[in-house]
């Protein structure tokens, strides 16, 4: 398993300069125009600014959306197109260790993309506000929850244009997940969908942080993230395996 995130890291390291140019001009950008558009007229409570509703909102998103395109786009190449993880396999490395070593990088790597934009704004700051760097742990666990759930798409589709309707989910869970406006605006069943999937439980947890937000509802929500990775790490390795060795 490290040795599958050790080789991803060394290709990934040489485009270090202008991945960290991107995941902090994007968002800078994003941050400037929803900060001077939006504020005066989406409601939001919480005990920050709206640069920090909308802040953690867009970074939670930006890490996972990282997650699953990683562990979808990237990886379909990986395991239909080039063969690599047949070649893994020749090593004596299992299934198991082959995606636990995909998800595991795919969360450090989108655990980064989500804290540049927070990054990113410390920029539209007078100072740093020090509980972001509490967002870390939140981000990787909803990172890896994603990219597992990437990693059972995949198993799923036999070709890239298989993945294009995941483009329409993600597109709709930024919306419906409050990522930049309060969910209580949207109609209950939309927001149940939402439930379902990682990034309406990381947004919770990560705005916990500034709300008093009672112990048992993070509970509740980091037990639901944790218990979502082992179910889809459990069913994508099933799944693998299988199209692998048949």
């Amino acid at each position: 398993m490290w040795t599958l995130f050790y080789r991803n890291y060394l290709v990934w390291k040489q485009k270090l300069v202008p991945f960290a140019a991107l995941h902090i001009i994007a968002p800078l950008c994003l941050l400037y125009g929803f900060i001077n558009a939006f504020q005066s007229y989406v409601p939001y409570t919480t005990n920050g600014t709206y640069l920090d509703f909308v802040t953690t909102g867009l970074a939670l998103n930006a890490a996972a959306i990282g997650a699953m395109w990683a562990t979808t786009y990237t990886s379909i190449m990986k395991l239909i197109y080039s063969h690599y993880y047949l070649s893994v396999l020749a090593t004596g490395t299992s299934v198991k260790e082959i995606i636990a070593g995909e998800i595991l990088w795919n969360a450090a790597c989108s655990t980064l993309i989500g804290f540049l934009v927070i990054t990113a704004s410390f920029l539209l700051r007078d100072d740093i506000v020090w509980t972001y760097f509490a967002t870390i742990p939140i981000l990787l666990l909803t990172s890896a929850a994603t990219a597992a759930m990437g990693m059972f798409v995949l198993s799923c589709v036999y070709r890239h244009g298989d993945i294009m309707p995941f483009e329409a989910l993600a597109t709709a869970l930024f919306v419906f997940s409050g990522v930049f406006v309060q969910t209580d605006i949207f109609p209950e069943a939309l927001i149940t969908i939402a439930a379902i999937f990682p990034l309406y439980h990381g947004i919770i947890l990560i705005r916990s942080l500034f709300d008093s937000t009672d112990t048992s509802v993070i509970l509740l929500h980091t037990v639901y993230l944790i218990t979502f990775f082992i179910v889809m790490f459990t069913v994508a390795v099933h799944r693998i395996k299988k199209r692998l060795f048949t």
